[in-house]
């Protein structure tokens, strides 16, 4: 199924005989509309189940959606209920089902109020699933889960109130994916885009761990914003404003997270301003994609991910599949914590361990743009840069990072504000 406008959506066999049920659609690319009614958001107000790899394969497309129904004359105040549609590619059009054909179930019709997004993982049997709840002003965001059928809906509550708030435009819409990101594959697993970094749990959401270098690297190092909103609050600034990288949707800081279905340990992201990046837990870090996407670079917006490769979309750069991806450079960094006075940053690997002996060019400028040191700088045996000490001791500067990388290592850049 690809969409990106609810009134302009395809079924796509890429190429392969569609199921005679779903021809009508699917064979000729007819397009159709998709609608479940008022007040839902984003693209994840709806779910496609995915097939886990010890299971049979579902061709129809099995959907579950968040609606208010009936669907054409629901209000704010109607309630929400869960949807389930088990062939839906034999009759996608919501302008022709209403959501109230035989084919749609209700899958569960006790909700906690204000729901917006709905994940599901573990397969087609008894799936669990993920909801996120928003109010219209978005100061109360919560996360929710239901661990299989008549189950009740129990909040995360590991997580707090620190979820990533996710603006919605009249016009715009609001971030297309997130803030959760649930393994499909493995009930267990999902990562959050939260106000303080990205977090990672395990065990279904009773613990969170923070991943600071998953942070760093959609970040740029600190240089943009965690932000459920980039292209709306985009006037970032290191002393300058950045042109905003797209206009045609919007992402969060980390737009979005694949899962590979052979090996749920293997997930790639996608970092609308950084690139794209890999791991497999059993290597226990992160590789970075970034030195294969074309130049000029443009917003990365999603990411997929199978044996054959990782696929990355570019806003107006198409789509792009990287091969032999477990072979991608380790990741680097510029990490601020635990440093002197004098010294602007560490540059750091992915695994942990610091990079000595590199060459950084650094670039230190007033913040009114007077360029006062341009040079190569080499960190030491614990990865350190220090601030040029030709240059005056006291004021704040405008710092430029840029470490080039090598065969085994990726490359890194950052921007900061200094004081020393």
């Amino acid at each position: 199924m690809l969409m990106r406008n609810a009134d302009l959506v395809h079924l796509a066999s890429f190429g392969d005989q569609a199921p005679a049920a779903a021809q009508n659609y699917a064979q000729a690319a007819k397009r159709f509309s998709f609608h479940q009614g008022a007040n839902f958001r984003g693209f994840e107000s709806f779910h496609i189940i995915q097939t886990t790899r010890v299971e049979a394969p579902t061709p129809l497309l099995d959907m579950v959606v968040l609606a208010k129904l009936p669907i054409d004359k629901s209000g704010p105040t109607t309630p929400s209920v869960l949807l389930r549609n088990r062939q839906f590619a034999a009759n996608p059009n919501s302008e022709d089902s209403k959501l109230s054909t035989s084919d749609w179930t209700i899958e569960d019709n006790q909700l906690p109020p204000d729901a917006q997004r709905v994940w599901a993982s573990g397969g087609h049997q008894n799936p669990v699933y993920y909801l996120y709840t928003e109010n219209d002003l978005a100061t109360e965001r919560k996360l929710f889960r239901r661990s299989g059928a008549g189950a009740t809906w129990k909040e995360i509550v590991a997580i707090g109130s620190d979820l990533l708030p996710y603006p919605s435009h009249p016009v715009f819409g609001t971030t297309s994916y997130g803030p959760a990101f649930v393994n499909p594959y493995d009930r267990n697993h999902l990562l959050v885009i939260t106000v303080k970094g990205i977090k990672v749990s395990h065990d279904g959401g009773t613990t969170f761990q923070d991943d600071p270098v998953l942070t760093a690297l959609i970040t740029g190092s600190g240089k943009y914003p965690l932000t459920g909103d980039y292209r709306l609050t985009g006037n970032f600034r290191v002393g300058r404003n950045v042109t905003i990288a797209t206009r045609a949707a919007q992402f969060a800081t980390l737009s979005q997270v694949a899962f590979y279905r052979d090996d749920p340990a293997k997930l790639a992201v996608a970092a609308p301003y950084t690139g794209g990046f890999y791991r497999d837990e059993a290597c226990g870090y992160w590789q970075s994609l970034t030195p294969y996407l074309p130049r000029p670079f443009t917003a990365v917006s999603s990411v997929g991910i199978d044996h054959q490769g990782i696929y990355v979309a570019m806003e107006g750069r198409s789509i792009h599949r990287i091969g032999a991806y477990e072979f991608a450079p380790m990741a680097t960094y510029f990490s601020r914590d635990g440093l002197g006075a004098t010294q602007v940053a560490r540059l750091m690997k992915a695994d942990g361990g610091p990079v000595a002996a590199a060459n950084v060019t650094v670039s230190c400028a007033t913040e009114d743009g007077v360029l006062l040191f341009q040079g190569v700088v080499t960190s030491d045996a614990a990865g350190v840069i220090s601030f040029p000490l030709s240059i005056a001791s006291s004021g704040t500067y405008v710092v430029h990072l840029d470490y080039s990388g090598k065969t085994s290592l990726a490359s890194a850049t950052t921007s900061l504000l200094f004081t020393p």
